[in-house]
């Protein structure tokens, strides 16, 4: 039996239970979310063609699953405040990256806006 510890970094917090019907990925093994997963064959399956990021280490796994969705035409939408980065200025850089090359910026607040939550 593993240690509480397998699972530390990967823990879904209670605010954001999966409900029945949710897919769930588990499988993310580098920086991109595409990369030897799942993602984009069931994103394709559905029909998506905006993604909406949020995540850790914005400069990087964040950054990295934007630019490969971008390559794969999608539309990216980072949700800015729903982001980690170790520090404001690669916090600043990437976002300033992202929204020139692969995508666009918005808050959460301007988000549950747009979708009237």
């Amino acid at each position: 039996m593993g240690s509480p510890m397998d699972k530390w970094n990967r823990s879904i917090v209670d605010e954001l239970t999966p409900q029945a019907d949710d897919i769930i990925m588990d499988s993310k093994h580098l920086y991109s979310c595409f990369y030897q997963t799942d993602l984009e064959f069931i994103l394709k399956q559905l029909r998506i063609e905006t993604i909406l990021v949020t995540g850790v280490t914005t400069s990087i796994c964040v950054e990295t699953t934007i630019r490969d969705a971008f390559h794969r035409d999608y539309r990216c939408i980072l949700v800015d405040d729903c982001t980690w980065e170790r520090t404001r200025e690669m916090e600043m850089a990437s976002r300033a990256v992202i929204s020139m090359n692969f995508g666009y910026l918005t808050s959460s607040q301007n988000l549950l806006k747009a979708l009237k939550v």
